[in-house]
C-alpha cells in the first residue's frame, strides 16, 4: 500500500476531505451558537387574553428562552408559559427571521370543586 501512488493519493484525498467537512462543521456550530446572530427580538401573541397580562407573558417567554432563533428550546418556552395557572396550552412556533408566534389556549373555569380549587371545561382541575 505505501508504495503505491494511487493508494496514497487516494487516502490523502479521503483526509483532506474529512478534516475540510469536520472544520467547516464547527465553524457553522461556533456561529450559529454567537448569542448576536439572528437574536430574538419579537414575541407575537396571536390572540389577546382576557385573564392574563401581555407583560406575564412576556417575562415567562423570556425566562424559557435562552440562546437565538436557532439555538432557543421551543419545549422550553412553552413549559415556561405553561407554568402560569390561566395557560392550559401554548404553542409557539418560529418566524424568521427574529420572532417566536406565541398561540395561548386559556383556561376557562366550569365548576368549583369544594371551596378551593376550579375545575375547567375538560374536566381538569
Amino acid at each position: 500500500m505505501w508504495d503505491s501512488h494511487k493508494m496514497l493519493t487516494s487516502f490523502a484525498d479521503v483526509l483532506i476531505s474529512l478534516s475540510v467537512i469536520l472544520v467547516l462543521y464547527g465553524v457553522i456550530n461556533y456561529v450559529i451558537h454567537l448569542p448576536d446572530f439572528l437574536p430574538l427580538n419579537t414575541v407575537q401573541l396571536e390572540k389577546p387574553m382576557q385573564k392574563i397580562s401581555a407583560a406575564e407573558v412576556l417575562q415567562a417567554a423570556k425566562n424559557g428562552a435562552k440562546g437565538n432563533f436557532l439555538t432557543v428550546d421551543i419545549e422550553q418556552v412553552k413549559k415556561s408559559l405553561e407554568e402560569i395557572p390561566w395557560i392550559r396550552k401554548a404553542d409557539i412556533r418560529r418566524e424568521f427571521p427574529d420572532r417566536l408566534a406565541i398561540n395561548l389556549e386559556e383556561q376557562h373555569v366550569l365548576a368549583r370543586w369544594n371551596t378551593q380549587m376550579l375545575i375547567n371545561h375538560y374536566g381538569e382541575v
